[in-house]
């Protein structure tokens, strides 16, 4: 027995032969049947961008940014202070202290805190980017 992964009661071969199907990758297995992280339509093996976070994958230090979380120039999520490639809450607490240490009045901020938690790009850590910070920790399934 063939197997048939999209159950269209076609193998999988013959899918792909016939142009039912593509295979960008030329495994022999249909692309609807292959992750596809980001639902863009084009599986991860042949996707630039698999998270769809605007950073290619070959310069993406966390390729499977949670969608929808902003993120700094090189693919991790802004409030990621410990750069695990989640928001979590020892992220939290870093956001807490870069609040004391960086928040108006301190200018220029922490760096480490301004590059996490800079949401709005003002150069400090106040709770106009605390507001942003809640909704990209939110959007964590590990928390």
């Amino acid at each position: 027995c063939e197997p048939d992964c999209n159950s269209n009661e076609v193998a999988d071969d013959c899918d792909i032969a016939d142009a039912f199907s593509f295979d960008c990758q030329t495994n022999g297995v249909p692309d609807e049947c292959e992750p596809d992280f980001d639902a863009d339509g084009t599986i991860d093996d042949c996707d630039s961008d698999i998270d769809n976070d605007g950073v290619p994958n070959e310069g993406d230090r966390c390729m499977f940014t949670p969608l929808g979380n902003p993120t700094n120039a090189d693919g991790r999520s802004i409030g990621d202070l410990d750069e695990d490639c989640l928001v979590t809450l020892d992220d939290y607490v870093f956001f807490a202290i870069c609040l004391d240490i960086s928040g108006p009045g301190h200018v220029p901020g922490f760096n480490d805190c301004i590059r996490a938690f800079d949401f709005d790009g003002d150069r400090d850590v106040d709770l106009h980017d605390f507001s942003r910070f809640a909704r990209s920790f939110s959007r964590d399934s590990g928390n």
